[in-house]
């Protein structure tokens, strides 16, 4: 039986810890009443993690090829990017504020005790404070902006 788009709708449940599969929910025309059908067994990440796995669904996959350009989209129209213990380990996330905000004059601060290993401080001449995020009082943000 094919559905018609008013009769269906993509669910996702979570289940497995961060991990979700995609239904459909759909009424059986017997009893008339709703119920989940899984459309496939692959279940994939809500959260890109890993090197290798996540590179393949930044422009693939539609949901996160959506966030991707919501991602771009906020860092082109933005002048202070304010990074907060992220380590810049990610060359795909490195290219996104490369390209759409520090080569666009943008403005960065990082927020890391750590400093982060990556070659887009020192070339963007950014903002780094070596403090935990806790450790960065309120009068310190207000100077920085």
């Amino acid at each position: 039986m094919r559905l018609s788009n008013q009769e269906q709708s993509v669910v996702r449940i979570k289940r497995d810890y961060a991990i979700s599969q995609v239904f459909i929910e759909i009424m059986d025309p017997i009893t008339q009443d709703y119920k989940f059908d899984n459309l496939w067994d692959e279940t994939v990440p809500d959260f890109l993690s890993g090197t290798t796995n996540k590179m393949k669904f930044y422009n693939s996959d539609p949901h996160y090829k959506n966030l991707f350009k919501y991602f771009e989209t906020n860092l082109l129209v933005s002048k202070l990017l304010i990074v907060i213990g992220y380590g810049f380990q990610d060359s795909g996330i490195n290219d996104y504020i490369e390209t759409h905000f520090l080569s666009k004059e943008g403005k960065m601060i990082v927020i890391d005790p750590n400093k982060p290993d990556t070659g887009l401080l020192e070339k963007y001449n950014a903002v780094y404070i070596p403090k935990s995020v806790t450790d960065v009082g309120y009068e310190e943000y207000l100077s920085l902006i």
